[in-house]
């Protein structure tokens, strides 16, 4: 069984990767909304991938914090659900106490800021959409300009001639 005040470094150290990839995935939010409102396809690609590689990495991290947290609960008699931050902080030094609660109030912090970026983004993204789908609305839909053998059906007797993009103006 691991001593308490060792698993507390290790859960430190698990929050403070944590940590720094919240914060890679805020930065990489406020590029997105640059990206997204400058219609940025490409860098928004790279984003996203950039994203889904934090995201795993986060989940790794998460994992090892939920183990960290399991192995708090059976050694110091605490149920599962009750185990926070501030549980390891009674078996950590006064430095990483510190620390804990300073990280604590971080990543709240880090979680709204990110809250607040991700819901200006979706209702950019929204807005990006609904324009989208306002143009495709209205642009006329013609019957199909070809048939299978690539004859032009809208030239075809009783078709009423060429299509609109066809004709000179």
């Amino acid at each position: 069984m691991t001593a308490l005040p060792e698993l507390a470094a290790r859960f430190l150290a698990v929050m403070r990767s944590e940590y720094d990839v919240h914060g890679a995935l805020l930065r990489l939010s406020s590029e997105k909304r640059e990206a997204v409102a400058g219609s940025a396809v490409s860098a928004l690609n790279d984003i996203v991938r950039a994203e889904q590689v934090l995201l795993s990495q986060l989940s790794a991290l998460e994992r090892r914090r939920l183990a960290c947290a399991e192995e708090l609960s059976r050694a110091a008699g605490i149920a599962p659900e009750d185990v926070t931050m501030l549980s390891f902080a009674e078996y950590a030094d006064e430095g990483q106490k510190r620390e804990l609660t300073e990280l604590r109030a971080g990543l709240q912090k880090l979680f709204k800021e990110l809250r607040e970026a991700n819901d200006i983004n979706s209702r950019l993204l929204r807005t990006g959409l609904l324009y989208i789908e306002s143009i495709l609305g209205a642009t006329p839909s013609e019957p199909d300009a070809y048939d299978s053998r690539g004859s032009d059906i809208a030239a075809a007797p009783g078709r009423g001639g060429r299509h609109s993009i066809d004709k000179k103006v």
